[in-house]
């Protein structure tokens, strides 16, 4: 547990002598966050059956200008029979406190640019402490490099358009809808 603060310290020291670039720090600190929450494995967590219900949270990154998208998204998915809750505009510890208080099994996050990385590196993690068993998407702008963008955050599904986005979340809500099997009984 000592080697998280030193190399957190280490990337803030190499960030401010311009050593590291913001990728290389997002990186870092997204392998610490995923460190972290790989070491809480100890605490307690009582597993809730996924329920295989169209439910779901779509937010904007905190800190992001552009929520039209996102807003689109939704009202497309409540057509398609889905009951979406939309948060725009929220900051980091409001959102948090949302899910914490709802404990959505799928979460869609809109990312507009690389800009917010960080923002939504910090959130995902946040996020899988609160709720570590749902179903994460972003959906990138087109100027995100979709495949760096999931080697970088801890996240299940990119989005690239409406119609592959519900095909996959179909697929991951039947997949998680399975019972589980107990290597006991297997």
């Amino acid at each position: 547990l000592g080697y998280i603060p030193g190399g957190a310290r280490r990337l803030g020291e190499r960030w401010d002598k311009d050593e590291l670039s913001f990728l290389q720090v997002t990186c870092g600190t997204g392998h610490l966050y995923a460190l972290m929450r790989a070491l809480r494995s100890d605490v307690p967590y009582v597993h809730r059956k996924f329920d295989n219900r169209r439910v779901a949270l779509f937010a904007t990154v905190p800190g992001e200008d552009h929520g039209l998208g996102i807003t689109a998204a939704a009202d497309l998915f409540r057509e398609s029979g889905w009951e979406i809750d939309l948060e725009t505009g929220t900051d980091h510890d409001r959102l948090i406190d949302h899910v914490e208080r709802n404990q959505p099994q799928i979460i869609g996050l809109s990312l507009s640019s690389e800009q917010r990385l960080d923002a939504l590196v910090r959130l995902v993690v946040a996020m899988r402490l609160v709720v570590p068993e749902a179903i994460v998407g972003v959906a990138p702008g087109s100027s995100v490099d979709a495949k760096r963008l999931h080697h970088l955050v801890d996240i299940d599904l990119v989005f690239a358009d409406a119609p592959s986005a519900y095909r996959e979340l179909d697929r991951l809500i039947r997949l998680r809808a399975r019972p589980r099997q107990d290597h006991a009984t297997a």
